[in-house]
């Protein structure tokens, strides 16, 4: 059986894949729009369809983020969601593949959080499951040189949760997860 290699970073805002041999492969926003009651809902839209529905859906259709503050606030949700987005990027084929993936999450996290998000990722389809810092990722991303010695100063402000910390000798030396971000400070802006 093939696998596939994802690395997916699920935000308070935007969800982001990336497929090992084809670069980033979905950039969407964290939001599902469902309808019916709560034990019998039906998903009707994710990412950017669940978005144009806001503010223009009929009353039975609600249009929901799953995550908050960077954490998962509606696992049922946020599992369908995920769902969704893994069906997107890799499209049904003859056989099931093998689904590896890498899930950043934000600083200092607890236990039952993470428990929570690999859940979310198993009932969604991925089989293998490895959680890392998404302050390692961004700084891998924008090529900071973790293994050196000498600490770096790395800053993410996400949609819902900003992450600082100091990072040398591909450790996190010390770092903070604050439940603010990009959305909050954009309201603080308009205020």
């Amino acid at each position: 059986m093939a696998s596939i290699f994802l690395a997916i970073k699920l935000g308070s805002t935007t969800t982001t894949i990336f497929r090992q041999g084809d670069g980033l492969v979905l950039k969407e926003p964290s939001l599902i729009a469902v309808s019916g009651s709560m034990k019998n809902r039906e998903v009707k839209a994710i990412g950017y369809e669940a978005a144009r529905l806001m503010g223009r859906t009929a009353d039975n259709i609600n249009v929901v983020a799953p995550i908050a503050n960077g954490l998962i606030n509606n696992v049922e949700l946020a599992t369908s969601m995920l769902r969704g987005f893994v069906k997107k990027v890799c499209p049904d084929q003859l056989f099931k593949p093998n689904i590896k993936a890498l899930i950043c999450v934000p600083l200092g996290i607890s236990l039952t959080d993470k428990k929570v998000i690999q859940k979310v990722c198993y009932s969604a389809g991925i089989s293998d499951v490895t959680i890392i810092p998404a302050i390692i990722c961004s700084a891998i991303g924008q090529d900071i040189d973790i293994e050196n010695k000498y600490g770096k100063l790395v800053v993410n402000i996400g949609g819902g949760c900003t992450n600082i910390a100091v990072i040398a000798n591909n450790n996190i030396i010390h770092g903070i997860s604050l439940s603010l971000g990009g959305s909050k400070i954009n309201m603080a802006i308009e205020q």
